[in-house]
C-alpha cells in the first residue's frame, strides 16, 4: 500500500480520494495561517481563501520575497509562494470542497503526492518559523 505523507498526522492511501487529499491540505495550510493571524493581532483578510491568508502571515514572518534582498533566498521564497498558490488552485479545480462542471480535471496520483510533499514542506517551514 502506498502512504502519501500530508503531515499534521493525516496520510492518505491509494485507496483514498485523491481530491480528498488536496482539498485536506488546503485546509490545514488555510488553519495554521487562520491561527498565526489572529495570534498576532494582525487583520484577517476578507477573503479567508489560502492565498490572502498565505499572503498576510508570510508578510508577518518576513517571508515576503519582495521584502528580501538576497537573490537566491527570494527565488526559494518565490517558490514557497506558488507552491501555496498551487495548492490552493488545485484544490479550486480539483479538490472535494467545490463541484465541478464538465471539464474534468485528471489529477494523477504523483501529482496529489507532489503536492503532499510540496505542502509538508510549506507547513513545516511555516511553523517552524513562526
Amino acid at each position: 500500500m502506498r502512504v502519501y505523507m500530508l503531515g499534521a498526522g493525516a496520510s492518505v492511501s491509494a485507496g483514498y480520494p485523491l481530491a480528498a487529499a488536496i482539498t485536506a491540505a488546503c485546509s490545514i495550510l488555510e488553519a495554521l495561517f487562520k491561527v498565526y493571524i489572529e495570534d498576532n493581532g494582525i487583520e484577517m483578510p476578507a477573503d479567508q481563501s489560502l492565498k490572502p491568508l498565505w499572503k498576510a502571515a508570510s508578510k508577518h514572518l518576513g517571508l515576503d520575497p519582495a521584502a528580501i534582498e538576497d537573490d537566491d533566498v527570494k527565488k526559494v521564497l518565490s517558490g514557497l509562494n506558488s507552491v501555496v498558490d498551487g495548492i490552493g488552485s488545485l484544490r479550486t479545480h480539483t479538490g472535494s470542497a467545490h463541484g465541478h462542471g464538465r471539464r474534468k480535471y485528471h489529477l494523477q496520483a504523483r501529482h496529489a503526492k507532489l503536492s503532499g510533499i510540496s505542502y509538508a514542506d510549506a507547513l513545516q517551514f511555516t511553523s517552524g518559523t513562526w
